[in-house]
């Protein structure tokens, strides 16, 4: 059985916090002990409301810095990543307050006048931040939103188990498969389901016509071969003969958590039932990808830093074979 449409997920924000190691205190320093975050484009001393605020920019500047707009307008309960320049150290915070001035002197001297109340945690394990946040941090951009639905859920279940938030709602495993995985998990979930249920066992990358050079041949006991075609949420998984490879191997396994398939499957395509999905999630988290299995405990309330601690994977050794 598929789930419905989840709630939509947070919005997401990436704030870039520049090194300045003249500068004592250190900009993300300020952030963390006066629990804000925030960017400069100061206009005057003493303290300003918006509208006197906009009216210095614009008399300074010509208009008010879109970075200062940004932070302005970002709705209570946003979650915004930023990052330690001096060790890459990733930070995770949700706004939980409106905008304000911030008329110090440490504030002046680190250019972080403008800012928002948000309550802020570190993320230790960098494996955790999720790859768009990851690859957002190149650029020369101030404060940008993270247009990424899987990112964002992500990060607001990190967030409620770094902060062990009261009342937080822990995702179920329809959630987690249906909401808070990408493209690449979805497929390393079902290779695994494959490998573990089926017997397959994966070889090298291939090298034939009809196929992707990274792509994977699977080959179960009696050398069959197969690969996989998984997608995330509600994108469309095809089945016919003429998006997928069905003459260059014996087996074509498709799923889509969702249930959104193309039409007119070929002969052989086998279209993976949720429910087993689910429930080899559910009995064989520790087979999964640390991410993943990271989401899965939580799903099932489970403790993870009993279950693992050393981190994520620790205490999981069955994990799928492989040919390589």
């Amino acid at each position: 059985m598929h789930p419905s449409p989840a709630e939509p997920a947070p919005a997401l924000y990436a704030l870039r916090i520049e090194a300045a190691p003249e500068l004592r205190p250190a900009p993300l320093d300020l952030c963390r002990d006066g629990e804000f975050l925030g960017v400069g484009w100061g206009v005057a001393a003493g303290p300003l409301d918006w509208e006197a605020y906009e009216q210095q920019a614009i008399a300074k500047d010509g208009s008010v810095h879109p970075a200062v707009r940004q932070l302005h307008d970002l709705p209570d309960g946003a979650l915004i990543w930023t990052r330690d320049p001096s060790d890459g150290v990733y930070y995770l915070a949700k706004v939980t307050g409106p905008w304000h001035y911030l008329d110090t002197q440490a504030a002046a001297d680190c250019g972080m006048q403008n800012v928002r109340p948000v309550q802020m945690v570190a993320c230790e394990s960098a494996s955790e931040v999720p790859a768009a946040i990851v690859t957002s941090f190149i650029g020369g951009w101030v404060i940008q939103r993270i247009y990424d639905e899987y990112a964002a859920r992500r990060s607001a279940s990190l967030f409620d188990e770094l902060t062990t938030y009261p009342g937080a709602r822990r995702p179920t495993l329809d959630d987690v498969l249906t909401t808070y995985l990408d493209d690449r998990d979805v497929h390393n979930v079902v290779r695994a389901y494959l490998q573990v249920r089926l017997g397959y066992l994966v070889g090298p990358a291939a090298r034939r016509p009809g196929l992707a050079a990274h792509e994977l041949i699977l080959r179960d006991p009696r050398r069959r071969e197969a690969i996989v075609r998984a997608r995330r949420g509600w994108s469309r998984v095809p089945r016919d003969a003429d998006s997928l490879p069905t003459d260059v191997v014996d087996q074509v396994y498709v799923f889509s958590p969702t249930g959104t398939y193309g039409p007119d499957p070929a002969p052989n395509v086998i279209e993976l039932e949720y429910d087993e999905i689910i429930e080899f999630m559910r009995s064989e988290r520790c087979r999964l990808d640390g991410t993943v299995e990271r989401l899965v405990s939580r799903a099932l309330d489970s403790d993870v830093s009993v279950a693992h601690p050393s981190g994520p994977t620790a205490g999981c050794s069955n994990r799928p074979r492989s040919l390589l």
